[in-house]
């Protein structure tokens, strides 16, 4: 060809491109088709299964309500009643006469009545004052807080004044040396002892 390519360059084919274009659109399509069945089968199986487990409840609360006699027509069996169970007559059974415990003997002995107290004389008295040893008194005076005073003399050592008042706060006063005094008291008879002048010790 004048003026035109020659040589091997000129005798190779140009690759032919396919056009696919139309077909693009119907591809789409049938995938939106598809997706649509299998949310359809999806969405019944779903149902499916709820209406199944609400029926499966339903029989089980069924099953567990008592059966109302008004629906069934049919009334229960009334309750067994036991027959009455005969009462025997009270048989009065006598109660034994109580029976009286003997009593204990007293572990101790009774104990021996007291001597009754000897009453204590009364009335004026004779009291004998006696000087033992050598003591160089002559007589005795007793004193008395009633205003009794009367003096005895010692003869052989052995002196009595007689009427004395049975008074607690009598006393014995020796005359004749060193002055000496002693309390009657509530005896009737004394004996003294002089250890040392004016210091008599009587019993």
């Amino acid at each position: 060809m004048p003026g035109g390519i020659s040589g091997p360059v000129a005798n190779r084919a140009e690759p032919v491109v396919a056009v696919t274009g139309p077909r693009a659109p119907e591809t789409r399509s049938q995938s939106v088709r598809a997706y649509a069945v299998v949310g359809s089968i999806l969405v019944l199986a779903l149902i499916a299964m709820v209406a199944t487990a609400g029926l499966t409840l339903l029989s089980v609360w069924l099953v567990r309500q008592p059966v109302d006699a008004d629906v069934t027509g049919v009334q229960p069996p009334p309750d067994p009643v036991a027959p009455p169970v005969p009462v025997p007559d009270a048989v009065v059974v006598p109660l034994p006469s109580p029976v009286a415990s003997p009593r204990p003997a007293d572990p101790q002995p009774p104990r021996p009545a007291q001597p009754q107290p000897t009453p204590r004389p009364t009335g004026a008295r004779a009291v004998t004052v006696t000087v033992a040893g050598d003591a160089p008194y002559t007589s005795v005076e007793i004193s008395c807080p009633s205003g009794f005073r009367e003096r005895g003399a010692l003869a052989g050592g052995v002196a009595v004044v007689a009427g004395v008042p049975r008074e607690a706060d009598c006393d014995i006063r020796f005359k004749g040396a060193a002055p000496a005094q002693v309390p009657l008291g509530d005896s009737d008879a004394k004996i003294c002892d002089f250890p040392s002048e004016g210091n008599p010790i009587c019993r």
